[in-house]
């Protein structure tokens, strides 16, 4: 398992406003189909190149949430703000708290 959100996810963070890094030195990305491809020192996203989803890290959203608790239970991550989410992806689990705490605020 990679350390990234799901497609579902990405597309939720950027509708949603979730920042969306303009140079990537090495992530992954999905395609409006939800192909995932990997981005290594380029422009994000390419110029002229429309439906690109960028699939932050579970670090990648931390930066952006000071102050989530992140927690592994042995099968399950869970992500502890205001609430509690749980996933098996750490990713997926900070960003559907990052999602239910900046997109319901």
């Amino acid at each position: 398992m990679l350390d990234i959100v799901s497609f579902e996810t990405a597309k939720k963070l950027k509708e949603a406003g979730f920042p969306q890094p303009q140079y990537i030195e090495f992530g992954f990305g999905y395609d409006e189909t939800g192909s995932r491809f990997t981005i290594q020192e380029c422009r994000f996203p390419p110029l002229g190149v429309d439906g690109m989803y960028f699939a932050p890290t579970a670090t990648d959203i931390l930066r952006e949430f000071p102050g989530a608790n992140l927690r592994w239970n042995g099968s399950t991550f869970f992500c502890k703000y205001l609430g509690e989410t749980e996933n098996q992806n750490p990713a997926d689990a900070l960003a559907q708290m990052w999602l239910r705490i900046f997109v319901n605020a």
